[in-house]
Formats: C-alpha cells, structure tokens, sequence
C-alpha cells in the first residue's frame, strides 16, 4: 500500500496525464507512484514500506552471498521532515566498533530488523526521516 512517506495517511493522491479534451488517460507521470500529495502533509514523496522491505531483503541476500558477512552500510533514499523531496543517504547498519566519519553517516540502526522498521513511517516515535528506497549495501563507504 502506498503511504504518505512523513504520517504514513493513505490519503495520498499521485499525477497523472489526461487528455483534458476528451478526458482520456494517457499515462502515469514520471515517478507518479513517488512523488504526490498528502492530504495532511502537502506534496510529499509517497513510498510503499511493503515494497521497500522487499528490495531490502532481496539486496541483503545478495550481498551475504556475495561477501558471505553482514553489512555494514546501507545506501539509500530518505525522506526527512521539513525538507521537500528526497535525498540520498548512508544508514550504519549494527554495532559500531569505531566513530562514523563526520557527515558520512545520516543515522544507524542496531540490524536488518531495525533498518527495515525505518521504511515504516513513524512520526510518534520522534524520528523525522522515512527510508523510502534501497539503493544498495557495502562494507565500507566511499
């Protein structure tokens, strides 16, 4: 189900491209099922945390057959309070054995559980960022 990426209201209306002549559907807009508008947030990007999830353990699996460990960093794009659209970031995944280097690291996570947990969105809790995709796993960072 797709979700306001800041409350999680399924309220949500996303662009579409219509004839306005013969009120025709052509087709979803570029990133339609991304970006849209909340009914209580305003323009908003959209995420489904299903979905997300999903992409997460698929990446996950590939990296641990790969690499054979778990990894450390995740890479991928948030959605923050008070900020419009999205942004890519790096997640430390598990426990950290030294300091992130400054500016590197948006936040971390203790596992795989905890990092899925952040695509739901969760406005009580205090956190003020959504994980909205994945867009890989590594060992170290850049």
């Amino acid at each position: 189900m797709i979700v306001c990426s800041l409350c999680g209201g399924t309220d949500v209306k996303c662009v579409v491209v219509v004839d306005p002549n013969t009120k025709e559907f052509i087709e979803f807009g570029y990133n339609a099922f991304s970006d849209g508008k909340c009914e209580y947030c305003g323009n908003v990007p959209l995420t489904d945390p299903g979905e997300v999830q999903a992409d997460i353990d698929r990446l996950w699996a590939e990296h641990m057959d790969k690499h054979g460990e778990a990894p450390r960093y995740a890479y991928c794009c948030i959605a923050r309070l008070n900020f419009e659209g999205a942004e890519r970031r790096f997640i430390h995944i598990g426990e950290s054995q030294y300091p992130e280097p400054l500016g590197k690291v948006f936040a971390a996570c203790t596992d795989l559980q905890a990092f899925k947990a952040l695509t739901v969105p969760d406005l009580e809790s205090g956190r003020e960022f959504t994980v909205i995709s994945i867009e890989a796993f590594s060992m170290k960072l850049p």
